[in-house]
């Protein structure tokens, strides 16, 4: 039987470390795409990293609530 005093994740604190550490990343990537001049890496970075950051905390929360 399974414990029902067991602490299940939330997926919105996933979500929010997803996005915050997503669009860190996406403006370093930003940052460098200024650097060498590449304008779509100026422009797309903050918002790849942030769907980037999005689905890799979907997942981890998926992994961790299996």
């Amino acid at each position: 039987m399974a414990d029902s005093n067991e602490k299940k994740p939330k997926l919105e604190s996933y979500l929010v470390y997803g996005m915050v550490f997503g669009l860190f990343v996406g403006s370093i990537f930003s940052t460098i795409g200024f650097m060498l001049e590449i304008v779509f890496i100026q422009v797309a970075g903050a918002g790849i990293g942030f769907l980037l950051g999005v689905v890799i905390g979907v997942l981890l929360y998926f992994i961790k609530v299996r």
